[in-house]
């Protein structure tokens, strides 16, 4: 059997897995340790609703389709214990019971409102500075 995911990202079951990834996240930071997430099962990490793959199939719709519609604002919100909006929130770091986090826009927001790809690139190039990653140069290029 041939499996590609991009016939079946952000399907029905896609957006369940990353709710209880999340769910475990959520608890895991309850506890006093630290931990650290390594995907190793993560795919090529983006794939384009849009596009013939995804299309194809419309899996999609029935699962983060639902959900483009619900603002992420809330959730972060309640993590964070603020009422700032995530337009101010992102491109700052935050702290949540010791553990630092960077909040950026969703990628059903992305997918929206392309052009505001930039500012998550800011986002993820401040967390990669922390972490000690590499950032890749323009066109992949290290």
């Amino acid at each position: 059997m041939n499996y590609r995911h991009a016939f079946h990202a952000g399907n029905f079951a896609d957006v369940v897995k990353h709710a209880v990834l999340t769910r475990i996240l959520v608890h895991l930071l309850g506890k006093p340790a630290a931990f650290r997430v390594i995907d190793t099962h993560a795919g090529a990490g983006v794939y384009d609703l849009a596009g013939a793959e995804a299309g194809r199939s419309g899996e999609w719709r029935a699962g983060i389709g639902r959900l483009l519609a619900a603002p992420i604002t809330p959730a972060v919100q309640a993590l964070l214990k603020v009422k700032t909006p995530i337009s101010r929130l992102r491109g700052n770091w935050h702290e949540v019971r010791g553990v630092k986090l960077m909040p950026t826009f969703h990628p059903a927001y992305l997918l929206r409102s392309p052009g505001e790809k930039r500012w998550v690139w800011q986002d993820i190039q401040e967390v990669m500075k922390v972490l000690g990653i590499e950032i890749p140069t323009r066109g992949g290029a290290r």
